[in-house]
């Protein structure tokens, strides 16, 4: 793909992918202004989100999409994308820890991924 940008609400979004190359339930890894972020389709929704395990810093795009949830290759752990926060640990103890995500934007079947970090818990993917 072309790179390309977009300038919306004074941050700048980077194109990533179109939408027909990530069918729902799929997830990639791509690299972003120098961070490593995965993008997952989750029913037609997309999520940006950092490719690290809040356990042990494992890369998720090795991992399994599970619904709303990637589970880390590693130790299990469940990274909820859409709420952005731990939904399992191992041991358990560390759910609700706020997991990185990104702001997501669709722009003429291209999607763009913001390249600041968005509020916790407050992803805005559509």
């Amino acid at each position: 793909m072309e790179a390309a940008s977009l300038l919306d609400d004074q941050e700048e979004f980077v194109a990533v992918t179109r939408t027909d190359e990530l069918v729902p339930g799929e997830m990639r890894r791509f690299v972003v202004s120098d961070r490593a972020l995965v993008l997952a389709n989750i029913d037609g929704s997309f999520h940006a989100f950092e490719d690290r395990c809040l356990h042990w810093g494992v890369k998720l795009s090795n991992g399994c999409l599970e619904g709303n949830a990637v589970r880390c290759r590693a130790h299990g752990w469940k990274h909820d994308v859409v709420r952005g926060e731990i939904v399992a640990s191992e041991p358990p103890g560390d759910e609700g820890r706020p997991v990185r995500t990104f702001k997501v934007k669709i722009r003429d079947k291209t999607v763009f991924v913001g390249e600041s970090v968005a509020s916790p818990r407050a992803n805005t993917a559509r």
